[in-house]
């Protein structure tokens, strides 16, 4: 009898752990870094939309996690950054993702150009060797980066207007070698970073190769050179090369530009990164977190737009051989149709998955559609009347495999507000400005493409260089394009 009720307790209890197992279920976190003015998500394509933050005027830092079911279980986020210039249309970014494909998304607007507030810089270059008469050939210059965008060529000394805030003066100095422009053969390099402050005033910042008064400074090593071999090239097509240091404050040195298929190139003379963490620093002669190369291919059509490309990022390359393949081009027409509901204009999306076995998994699909934003209704209008929005799409293969309702045929139809159902204290509110979205009857441009990878990583790698440039280690991706333009019937 005790062994009866010792083997029934035994049951029980097995019955009981057996019941809890089957009623655990695993979610999947996504967490959304947002300074956007507005900032909404949809757990799922049949709940209400939910508002992270709205009229954010700011732009202050505001996070939000929610959790799916599955890690195949699709969501989406909307970003908005309003704009404040006529000249500037309204800029809303949309994601449509699973947790497998992509977990976070750290978004932040950023500034149209003309009003980014900006700065003299200047200062003194020291350790270059000028030309002279009697040897003019052992004269040596400087090539300088100061952001993503402001570069020059200098000898003693440089100056130049960049955006206030923090960053990286990289460079490199060499031999002119004779060509029809300014080629400088990398002889030396020196960076100093995060030299510059957040105020106004001019600042001075001197640079000196082979001092440690003016940064980190090294002799490149011939010993490293390193090749690069790249296919896909058709006879005629217009087609460029770069190879680029890319610093953590995203100052771009650009190393090498050429229209060579195979070509050389010495890396900049840093260590990979030991995350040494020195009172806040780390060692000088590494890569710091977020620095790295950039390898670029691009190919061009006859109106200057760029139609494929592909991109690495590696940190050291010691006498490494890089193999790159360009992407075919997209060989279907997508079709937009257009519909007009009340005064805004809705549009559906339709088009083949794409595959190139050469380029790897295809990760996300982006839509970039341009167009006239619609009329504000009621008395109040805005000030100023920005008549132009664009919007910013994309979506990747495992979301869109879910809603589509043919297999191997993706499809998408975009509502023409991201609010409706937006729940606020338990009612349904509605906040979105009818100038944000597309007005009816009005032609809408798009540009469609295509990014693929074969390298480990989701479709997050991607949306994180294309957001803030960030850099993924060894991460290659490619990007296929193809324009056009809708009328409503």
């Amino acid at each position: 009898m005790i062994r009866f009720v010792i083997l029934l307790l035994v049951a029980l209890t097995l019955l009981m752990t057996s019941a809890c197992e089957r009623t655990v279920v695993s979610r999947t976190g996504v967490s959304v870094d947002t300074r956007a003015y507005y900032t909404a998500y949809q757990k799922n394509p049949t709940s209400p939309w939910r508002q992270i933050n709205f009229n954010n005027r700011s732009y202050t830092l505001e996070t939000q996690s929610f959790t799916v079911d599955k890690p195949t279980d699709p969501y989406a986020v909307v970003f908005v950054c309003p704009s404040k210039r006529r000249d500037v249309p309204h800029q809303v970014f949309v994601y449509y993702a699973t947790a497998a494909e992509m977990t976070l998304l750290d978004f932040g607007c950023k500034k149209p150009p003309a009003d980014i507030v900006k700065k003299p810089l200047y200062g003194k270059i020291g350790g270059v060797t000028l030309a002279d008469l009697e040897d003019p050939q052992a004269g040596e210059l400087v090539h300088l980066a100061l952001s993503s965008t402001d570069s020059l060529t200098a000898l003693e000394a440089y100056a130049a207007k960049v955006p206030v805030g923090q960053r990286d003066v990289v460079a490199f100095k060499g031999k002119q070698i004779a060509s029809a422009n300014v080629v400088i053969k990398p002889e030396a390099f020196v960076i100093a970073r995060e030299v510059s402050s957040l105020s106004e005033a001019s600042e001075r910042v001197d640079v000196a190769f082979g001092s440690a008064l003016g940064g980190y400074s090294a002799d490149f090593d011939p010993a490293n050179e390193s090749s690069v071999a790249i296919t896909g090239v058709n006879a005629g097509e217009d087609f460029s090369a770069e190879v680029s240091f890319l610093s953590t404050n995203k100052s771009l040195l650009k190393l090498v530009q050429t229209k060579q298929q195979s070509f050389q190139f010495t890396p900049v003379p840093l260590d990979e990164f030991t995350g040494a963490d020195l009172g806040g620093f780390f060692n000088s002669n590494e890569f710091y977190p977020g620095e790295g190369h950039e390898l670029s291919v691009t190919v061009g059509s006859a109106d200057g737009q760029i139609e494929r490309e592909v991109r690495k990022f590696f940190t050291v390359s010691n006498a490494a051989t890089h193999k790159l393949h360009l992407p075919r081009a997209i060989d279907f027409s997508p079709t937009l149709s257009l519909q007009s509901i009340t005064q805004f204009q809705k549009m559906s999306m339709a088009w083949p998955e794409y595959e190139d076995i050469a380029a790897g998994k295809t990760q996300l699909y982006r839509w970039v559609f341009d167009g006239t934003a619609a009329q504000v209704s009621g008395e109040k209008q805005p000030d100023p009347i920005i008549s132009q929005v664009r919007w910013y799409v994309h979506a990747t293969p495992g979301w869109l495999n879910l809603v589509s309702e043919t297999a191997g045929n993706l499809s998408l139809t975009l509502p023409v507000k991201y609010d409706v159902d937006v729940v606020r204290d338990g009612e349904n509110v509605d906040v979105w400005p009818d100038d944000w979205s597309f007005r009816a009857a009005t032609t809408v441009d798009w540009t469609f493409s295509v990014f693929s990878s074969d390298e480990q990583g989701d479709s997050g790698a991607i949306v994180e260089y294309l957001l803030n440039r960030n850099i993924v280690e060894n991460y290659t991706f490619t990007q296929v394009y193809r324009r056009s333009s809708d009328s409503p019937p």
